[in-house]
């Protein structure tokens, strides 16, 4: 199967086994091969790794603040291409997406956040 990195895979929505959204590919990894060319191994998803491909200030930024607050900057979620079972406007991946650190994020704010909202 060819895959167009950028056009197949960066930026797409990644849903897990329960179609919940997870968030979106930061990031890629190849695997370099000795007289071959290279292969997607695995891709992330993370602030640390989008601010890392957005550039190298924002990559020191988002390690100051996964200094200060770890679940903003800290949560790093890779899947390894087996893993994948589709792609196309979404990318599906077969786990559960609750217990990644994709999310911890979002449940940060949940209980820091949105929690104390009255009504929310």
């Amino acid at each position: 199967m060819e895959l167009r990195i950028v056009h197949d895979l960066l930026d797409k929505v990644v849903l897990d086994d329960g179609r919940r959204n997870i968030g979106r590919v930061d990031g890629v990894v190849l695997e370099l091969r000795r007289d071959a060319a290279p292969v997607v191994s695995a891709f992330e998803i993370g602030g640390r790794v989008l601010a890392r491909r957005l550039g190298p200030r924002l990559a020191r930024w988002a390690v100051a603040l996964g200094r200060r607050w770890p679940a903003l900057g800290n949560g790093v979620t890779r899947f390894a291409m087996r893993d994948v079972r589709t792609t196309g406007i979404t990318v599906s991946v077969k786990c559960d997406g609750r217990p990644t650190p994709a999310l911890a994020w979002e449940n940060w704010l949940r209980e820091h956040v949105i929690s104390r909202i009255p009504g929310a």
